[in-house]
């Protein structure tokens, strides 16, 4: 079995663009949503699921400021 993947390393980084590029593909369908639907029902569904989004992105971001900052670290005490 080879090496876990580990913060801020190649395996890491690309889980976190792989959530991203999942996060747009959602917004676009969710976008598709709103601009073909009328019913008030599935509006207010897809609001809850934009903002669900968002607190995800904001999530995604914060792992991707964190692994930045591990591989700084570890840059800079030589352990890269």
């Amino acid at each position: 079995m080879g090496t876990p993947a580990q913060v801020g390393k190649y395996e890491y980084h690309a889980q976190v663009a792989r959530l991203r590029q999942a996060g747009g593909s959602l917004r676009m369908a969710l976008r598709r949503i709103l601009q073909e639907s009328t019913s008030p029902a599935v509006r207010a569904l897809v609001a809850q699921a934009a903002l669900d989004l968002s607190d995800m992105e904001d999530g995604v971001n914060r792992l991707d400021e964190i692994g930045r900052n591990t591989a700084r670290m570890e840059a800079s005490d030589g352990r890269v």
